[in-house]
């Protein structure tokens, strides 16, 4: 693709031209109608959208600020405010304005002054140092002290990376005199070096690189399956601990305390790890992360104060180790994952439930409240005996049939009564509970496939 090179609108006012040069054929006609057209969209489009970073810093903080004409992408000039501090380049509409832009200085690969005469090119087709020599000719004319200087001379280019906060991205900007260009210059590349220098001390730093190593270490697949393989050993040998029940003081006891103060010492060295590859903000928003936290230090107080009263309580967080290894385990985590966030349909399920359960509890105290107090004779009890019928527990032999009379009339509607209610408890009510939590579970399996 051919370089479009234009030249800036300045030049174009202060030649002098004549009509007839402007209807010469140039070298080459660089651009076409459609591709000016297309630039011009595309600028507006992008100064329709001005995003905004707060206000500019604080005067203390500036090293240089002042009026700068910034090119656009269609080679003209807008006024900028902007401000160079020691870490940044902030561009705002005036210096009362919010920030629109700024490049981080560590991210500038180069800046330097802007030749015209070797990148632009009038739309004419007239060579710019065509132009250049004919104003020279003129400024022969003026005495020297009274000369202006150059554009050339007061523009200069800021070139940041490809893969930085401006994705590559090249500033153009005038200043007013050749000596504030020099000075801009100068000090951008002064700051910019020591930015750098900084941004290298600070990646370089102890904490940093073991945050890196840590993080690289804990994300290895053995790691989180050998630590996942030791909770599920120590949750082995606690089931073992509380079948056998050693006393205190035995051979056995000692052998179990051996075991847990291994555990115990293997499970802080991963807390740290786990605390080091994802320290601050990543460690403590992770709900899993704030429960390993929980139950390390809970055991460590539990070991390290054996006579405080409650210890035993204290003791008792050690068997939900177990419960990390929902965090290891991608299918177990999908499940617990699944259940919290079907909690809401779930206890709306419930509550339907509840409702008709005491509906037909109402209408048991009334019909059969006199004949059986037992069972019936309040809405509690009544309450009680209908969720005994919902989970199926020896409701026929012990509800139903001792109130039969082996009489058809009566004994219709009673069995009517207690097998609809028994239908819709739980042949469709609890069903509707299991299809939620199915199809969160599967709403969630979707999820992960498509993350992955």
């Amino acid at each position: 693709m051919a370089t479009v090179m234009l030249i800036n609108r300045r030049a174009k006012e202060e030649s002098t031209v004549g009509d007839d040069e402007e209807e010469m054929e140039g070298d080459a006609t660089l651009f076409s109608l459609e591709s000016l057209r297309e630039l011009a969209t595309k600028d507006l489009k992008r100064r329709q959208w001005k995003p905004t970073w707060g206000k500019l810093p604080p005067k203390r903080d500036r090293v240089l600020e002042a009026n700068l004409d910034k090119q656009t992408i269609d080679m003209t000039w807008n006024t900028r405010y902007v401000v160079l501090t020691a870490q940044h380049v902030f561009f705002a509409g005036s210096s009362k304005s919010d920030i629109t832009d700024m490049i981080p200085l560590h991210e500038i690969t180069s800046v330097q002054r802007q030749e015209l005469d070797a990148l632009f090119y009038d739309n004419r087709g007239l060579k710019l140092h065509q132009i250049s020599s004919i104003r020279e000719m003129e400024q022969e004319k003026v005495p020297e002290e009274e000369r202006a200087p150059r554009v050339s001379e007061r523009i200069f280019e800021i070139q940041t990376v490809h893969d930085g906060f401006n994705s590559g991205r090249a500033y153009t900007l005038r200043a007013s005199e050749r000596e504030e260009c020099e000075l801009w210059i100068e000090q951008i590349e002064r700051l910019r070096k020591e930015e750098i220098e900084r941004q290298n001390r600070i990646n370089s730093s102890f904490f940093t690189l073991a945050k890196v190593y840590s993080k690289v270490l804990y994300d290895i697949p053995f790691f989180q399956f050998f630590v996942a393989f030791l909770i599920f050993c120590n949750f082995i040998i606690n089931i073992i601990n509380f079948e056998i029940l050693p006393e205190n003081g035995s051979y056995a006891a000692h052998i179990f305390d051996a075991f847990e103060l291994f555990f115990l010492i293997i499970f802080t060295c991963e807390l740290l790890l786990n605390m080091t590859a994802h320290w601050f903000k990543e460690f403590i928003t992770d709900s899993w992360n704030v429960f390993d936290f929980t139950v390390v230090m809970i055991s460590l107080i539990s070991l390290g104060i054996e006579n405080l009263p409650g210890v035993s309580l204290l003791r008792l967080v050690r068997t939900f180790r177990v419960v990390r290894l929902f965090k290891r385990l991608q299918s177990l985590r999908v499940i617990i994952q699944s259940l919290l966030s079907a909690i809401i349909p779930v206890a709306n399920a419930f509550g339907v439930l509840l409702l008709v359960s005491s509906l037909f509890s109402v209408m048991a105290v009334i019909i059969f409240g006199d004949s059986d107090k037992e069972l019936f004779g309040s809405f509690s009890l009544a309450l009680f005996t209908m969720f005994q019928i919902s989970t199926g527990d020896g409701w026929v032999t012990d509800v139903v049939r001792p109130m039969n009379t082996g009489h058809l009339s009566h004994d219709f509607g009673i069995n009517f009564f207690f097998i609809s209610y028994f239908l819709i408890t739980n042949i469709v009510m609890l069903n509707i509970v299991v299809a939620v939590l199915l199809d969160e579970v599967r709403r969630r399996s979707l999820l992960l496939i498509t993350v992955c």
